[in-house]
């Protein structure tokens, strides 16, 4: 019991810290456990496909043509249908708020998957996705969600539907890369890389607040 607290647990503590992060028009509660539900049921199939598709392949082919190409494309199609026609969403930071919550849901399944699994889990596996790869989870979804963001709402264009996909697919694909071995001083790099993760996506959510239609009507 113990052990599964702590997998869910950086689940709750970002995903009550990207709500909080929703200042203005916050997404309601419903949906935004749709998105975990959804995101959290995807991660059977999409966790199948990887073991099956992933064996006998170099490191980088595992990491971006298999794993991160997969795992986003799955993730992208569920905040699609979760966002579709949905009259909630009515600023751009909802592309993020509603991506993210997707990436906890599959995090969330993940990370069950790991810390009890026979071969990997465990007290250290569970502290160490806690650091490491459930916020890397939702970074993913930060990147996704920006410009899924301003094509759904903000009518960018196809660069930004383009962007909604390959952003999160090559951060995904660069860190599992890392992981798999692929780059020497690994530990470095993958902290390096959360540390510019995070600032990118204060960033990002900043500049989506900035332009959101009730940032004065609630902000004079």
């Amino acid at each position: 019991m113990e052990l599964m607290a702590l997998a869910l647990a950086p689940i709750a503590v970002l995903a009550v810290f990207y709500f909080i992060r929703d200042r203005y028009e916050k997404e309601p509660k419903l949906f935004l456990a749709l998105g975990l539900f959804w995101g959290f049921c995807m991660a059977g199939p999409i966790l199948a496909v990887d073991v099956y598709a992933s064996t006998a392949h170099a490191p980088w082919v595992s990491a971006f043509l298999l794993s991160a190409a997969n795992e986003e494309g799955f993730k992208w199609i569920c905040a699609a249908a979760l966002t579709y026609q949905n009259r909630h969403f009515n600023e751009p930071v909802d592309g993020i708020i509603y991506c993210v919550f997707v990436s906890l849901g599959f995090a969330a399944a993940e990370n069950l998957i790991y810390v009890f699994s026979p071969l990997t889990g465990g007290l250290g596996t569970a502290v160490s996705r806690a650091v490491l790869s459930v916020p890397a989870h939702g970074l993913f979804g930060v990147e996704m969600g920006y410009f899924f963001g301003l094509w759904c709402y903000s009518k960018k264009g196809s660069w930004a539907l383009f962007g909604s996909w390959i952003a999160p697919w090559l951060c995904h694909g660069l860190f599992n890369w890392i992981l798999l071995g692929g780059f020497v001083l690994p530990d470095l790099l993958l902290w390096c890389g959360m540390a510019f993760l995070w600032a990118d996506a204060m960033k990002k959510l900043h500049r989506l607040l900035c332009i959101s239609p009730f940032r004065f009507l609630k902000y004079p």
